[in-house]
């Protein structure tokens, strides 16, 4: 019970200060993926299999069903990708805090990873496919067509690998550094 002469306010749990934004960032972008995934899925014009050129020569708007992985590796092998999507979110979940060692931008980098994690193992179980809709092109050159989900493994990916690069991995975020003492 609280005691009523302190006034000093309750400090959440050291497991609420560690999840608190990475669930955030989670939930917001599995949102966002699965609310343009389902604006293309019910999009009257991309049912009918045509293209909305958003920059010609350059950026489309497509709509296409993945049943792999990343450009079609494992194609229709959905239960296996769905098994080995959930064991890395769950191996993401649990190694958390090892994995961000306390440094801000490897939170946020393993946070975008588990939301594009997320976002396309739900397609996999609702839908049974991936669905992918951003198309970008030159000429007769063409990116595989990708996802909001897709964006957030690759940036996820490639801030994590610039701070491991980067970082001092034998010094301590400076957050994460008890606080002087002082007298």
């Amino acid at each position: 019970m609280p005691d009523p002469g302190n006034s000093t306010p309750a400090r959440p749990s050291a497991w609420c200060q560690v999840w608190r934004l990475p669930a955030a960032t989670v939930v917001a972008l599995t949102f966002v993926d699965q609310l343009t995934k389902y604006a293309i899925v019910v999009s009257e014009t991309l049912a009918r299999q045509e293209i909305v050129q958003v920059i010609p020569g350059f950026f489309r708007i497509v709509h296409v069903r993945n049943p792999g992985a990343v450009w079609g590796i494992f194609s229709n092998q959905t239960q296996v990708l769905s098994v080995i999507s959930l064991v890395v979110f769950v191996a993401i979940l649990a190694m958390f805090p090892r994995f961000v060692n306390g440094f801000i931008e490897r939170g946020i980098a393993m946070s975008l990873i588990l939301s594009g994690i997320l976002g396309n193992l739900i397609d996999r179980i609702l839908r049974g496919s991936v669905v992918d809709f951003l198309s970008f092109y030159y000429k007769r050159w063409e990116w595989p067509s990708f996802n909001v989900a897709d964006s957030c493994i690759c940036i996820g990916v490639g801030i994590y690998l610039i701070s491991c690069w980067t970082r001092n991995e034998g010094k301590v975020a400076d957050d994460q550094q008890a606080p002087a003492t002082g007298s």
